[in-house]
């Protein structure tokens, strides 16, 4: 008895790592770029336990997404290249996120200003 295929959507484990892999080391090089505080690491940085889990739920939809359009392109070369745009793009959605949250809900995002405001019924 054999195991069923979890790989449904017929991508390589290996461009699903290398994707990853090219992320991380996406993010080092930009943030070489930046000598001073930036506001867009900053916010990465302290945000980055939203970014994991919300992450999956936004992956989860694009993933669909992701297959067809990474299916489309024949050579490898393309395909590492659209990974890595898409990688940026993700970054970009959390980051977007993460300041909308900061402005209307910080709650979600474990901050709020006063935490004695918490405890009052007002």
């Amino acid at each position: 008895m054999s195991l069923p295929n979890k790989n449904i959507q017929n991508q390589s484990l290996f461009l699903s790592y290398l994707g990853g892999i090219i992320g991380t080391y996406m993010i080092c090089i930009i943030s070489k770029f930046f000598c001073d505080e930036n506001e867009f690491i900053k916010t990465i940085a302290k945000n980055t336990l939203f970014i994991i889990f919300f992450h999956e739920l936004l992956l989860f939809p694009l993933r669909i997404l992701n297959t067809q359009i990474i299916n489309y392109f024949p050579n490898i070369i393309l395909k590492l290249i659209f990974l890595i745009i898409f990688t940026f793009i993700l970054l970009l959605i959390n980051y977007y996120t993460i300041k909308i949250l900061e402005k209307y809900c910080p709650i979600v995002l474990g901050k709020f200003q006063n935490k004695g405001d918490l405890l009052k019924c007002s």
